[in-house]
């Protein structure tokens, strides 16, 4: 081997081993940002908690930081702000559903990206967010009345909670969140009151979306 050849060979390495000991030192540096958490699915049609995405995280060192929204082509869809100076700790911040030019972003998924001016860092948050705003639809309904007992079993097209409602009142509000499931109440006054039509079934999707109620017909005895 020449020794032109030999001293390329010992630059190559060089800079192999710099290059490995630089990226292991990434490795090993810890993130300025900790617990990430934000709320999925949300719709700014609905009259719920979940109106706005709700991002939230924690800042091991005070920094000017700036939020944005990504599509999921990452192109900024809004700016919630720039250069804000944040103090370290944890942070909350809203995303009510808007582009920057005030008209609603399309239903589909975003990212928050939070740039951190002092620690010249630029972070995509990995927690999805969920912009829906189309609500769920019941494509089944089926009342059973047995004794002082209405079983009402219900399908829909997403997975949404269960709603029964009697008199115009909800009764019930189901845990789960399934294409499929029955809901019971008790209904002795509606069966000694003989009275029909009075019950009605909806659904809750995950985002808050409420479907249109369907109501029953029952056939109530003497």
């Amino acid at each position: 081997m020449s020794r032109l050849a030999a001293i390329v060979v010992v630059l190559l390495l060089g800079g192999t081993a710099a290059a490995f000991v630089y990226t292991q030192g990434l490795k090993q540096t810890k993130s300025p940002i900790v617990a990430t958490k934000v709320i999925k699915p949300f719709s700014p049609l609905c009259n719920c908690p979940t109106r706005a995405a709700r991002i939230a995280f924690g800042l091991r060192k005070p920094d000017h930081v700036s939020i944005s929204i990504l599509d999921s082509g990452g192109n900024v869809v809004r700016t919630l702000f720039t250069s804000r100076a944040i103090t370290s700790g944890f942070h909350s911040f809203a995303w009510d559903g808007r582009r920057d030019d005030g008209k609603l972003a399309k239903d589909g998924v975003y990212k928050a990206r939070v740039d951190l001016d002092d620690a010249d860092r630029s972070i995509t948050l990995p927690n999805r967010i969920t912009l829906d705003t189309v609500p769920p639809r019941i494509t089944g309904a089926s009342p059973r009345l047995s004794k002082d007992l209405l079983t009402v079993y219900y399908r829909v097209d997403e997975p949404a909670r269960g709603l029964l409602f009697v008199g115009g009142q909800r009764v019930v509000r189901t845990h789960s969140t399934r294409l499929s499931g029955k809901m019971q109440d008790g209904l002795a006054d509606l069966r000694r009151r003989g009275l029909s039509g009075q019950v009605a079934v909806g659904a809750e999707d995950l985002a808050g979306n409420l479907s249109r109620l369907r109501v029953l017909k029952l056939v109530t005895g003497r």
